[in-house]
């Protein structure tokens, strides 16, 4: 007798069912849209709480932004920041006052920056290893549930460091397809906006991007004298003049717990003031000693000393990631990629060190700055979950830097215990972990490469969210 057609049209049927069960159980449905339902709500009542209910650090940019207006750019100090961010101060404190606008738009911003954020990496990792759009989006979730609460800490201020995040990746994204003029653009705005990402102007030299490292000079001056405008000549001239002096009295400190800036505080992140939490003896009198019994100190090195092996261990980085970054980039649209097939170095991993750097040089390193890295995070993320032999360490270290990230937050430990803990600097300590793991793994992608492992989930995706172009 003659096969039934419907035998033979349940195999297919049978084969979906068995990948199904393949399908990790992080890949699931409910899952993900768990996830991202509580990413909503989230969002919602962070909405709330930072543009109508809570007095942040957003309400300095607006003073900053007044004075601007008032023709007295630096009144309030602020002269950290380069001329140029008091233009987007004041063009912010300039919206009506009878709502809050300002805080509003900083914060649809930074919603529309994550999103955009999202789809920038999905694109920049692909050049790496392939992945599907649905192990894109969990990766995505995974590292900002990972970095909760840095993101919580930012979105509390309206959002400012993904605003960073997005200009900085929107940069490398178009210096990847090859539009450097607008790239260098977007690089330079970040750099008015915060000043350490200036770090790309020398790391797009050493990648030989002569084009993107000329335009993003060109846009940094001119945007530091776009406060003519409203200034003058003068006062303009005088506010980058005011600037410079502020960064020869931050490089002229001896001490690299201190800061030109504000008193030192236990809570900066930054990597000198975290080395020198571990080489100098602060005196009980001293802002940095915590009365608590938990309070460790280590070596008892004198400022000078503790700042020279500081200096030392910055250029050993500095030395070994030149090093690292000595091959060209494989850029999809660029000439040289259309005629050379050997493997070169992607871009992505390099990108996501110079971001997370931005941060950790910073003389002042707060918990929502290390927002900026959560590229680093969704790459490592990304990588084990799509690997065809996972590694095993690096899965249990993601796991163990996620619970001590989440379990620092104050309102876990209380706020005298979550002083202690971050007086230990575990956050910086954990990025430059992540740092490292990403600097071991490799970097090339040969053509017609094929990555081993990508399961996708019998949930479609169609241009949404978990679509990664």
């Amino acid at each position: 007798m003659t096969e039934s057609p419907q035998t033979t049209s349940n195999e297919p049927s049978d084969t979906s069912n068995s990948e199904t069960k393949k399908q990790p159980w992080y890949l699931h449905d409910h899952l993900v849209r768990g996830a991202l339902a509580l990413l909503v709500i989230v969002l919602i009542v962070e909405l709330v709480m930072s543009v109508f209910l809570r007095t942040n650090d957003f309400d300095v940019h607006m003073q900053y932004g007044e004075a601007f207006l008032d023709q007295e750019i630096y009144r309030t100090l602020g002269d950290w920041y380069m001329p140029g961010r008091m233009v987007i101060n004041g063009l912010l404190a300039a919206l009506p006052e009878n709502f809050p606008w300002a805080e509003l738009l900083s914060f649809f911003g930074a919603t529309l920056c994550l999103y955009v954020v999202y789809r920038i990496w999905s694109q920049l990792a692909e050049d790496w290893f392939p992945a599907t759009p649905r192990q894109n989006l969990v990766a995505a979730l995974a590292a900002a549930g990972m970095l909760s609460p840095y993101l919580l800490r930012d979105l509390d201020e309206c959002g400012l460091q993904i605003l960073l995040l997005g200009a900085l990746s929107i940069g490398g994204w178009m210096i990847w397809q090859g539009r450097w003029f607008g790239g260098s653009f977007w690089l330079a705005l970040g750099t008015v906006y915060k000043s350490t990402p200036l770090l790309f102007l020398p790391f797009l030299i050493w990648k030989r991007q002569w084009k993107a490292a000329a335009a993003m000079g060109v846009w940094v001056v001119v945007l530091n004298l776009s406060p003519v405008f409203h200034l003058g000549w003068e006062e303009t001239i005088a506010a980058n003049q005011q600037w410079f002096g502020r960064v020869e009295k931050e490089m002229a400190i001896k001490d690299p717990a201190l800061n030109s800036v504000e008193p030192p505080n236990p809570r900066n992140l930054g990597i000198k003031p975290a080395l020198a939490r571990y080489f100098q003896h602060f005196p009980e009198d001293h802002r940095l000693h915590l009365e608590h019994p938990g309070f460790v100190q280590f070596a008892d090195l004198d400022p000078e000393t503790s700042s020279t092996l500081i200096k030392v261990f910055l250029l050993g980085l500095a030395a070994l990631l030149a090093w690292k970054w000595l091959p060209a980039w494989r850029l999809p649209h660029s000439e040289e990629q259309k005629t050379d097939s050997k493997a070169r170095h992607v871009m992505a991993p390099e990108w996501a060190i110079v971001t997370l750097l931005c941060a950790l040089l910073s003389p002042m390193c707060w918990k929502q700055h290390m927002i900026v890295m959560w590229p680093m995070a969704f790459l490592l993320i990304r990588q084990q979950m799509t690997a065809l032999e996972p590694q095993v360490l690096r899965r249990y270290l993601l796991i163990s830097f996620t619970v001590l990230i989440i379990a620092s937050k104050r309102w876990l430990m209380g706020k005298e215990l979550s002083i202690l803990v971050i007086s230990y600097k575990p956050d910086t300590i954990i990025a430059l972990m992540m740092l490292a793991m990403l600097l071991m793994m490799n970097w090339q992608k040969q053509d017609g490469q094929q990555h081993p492992k990508t399961v996708e989930s019998p949930m479609k995706s169609n241009g949404s969210l978990s679509h990664a172009a």
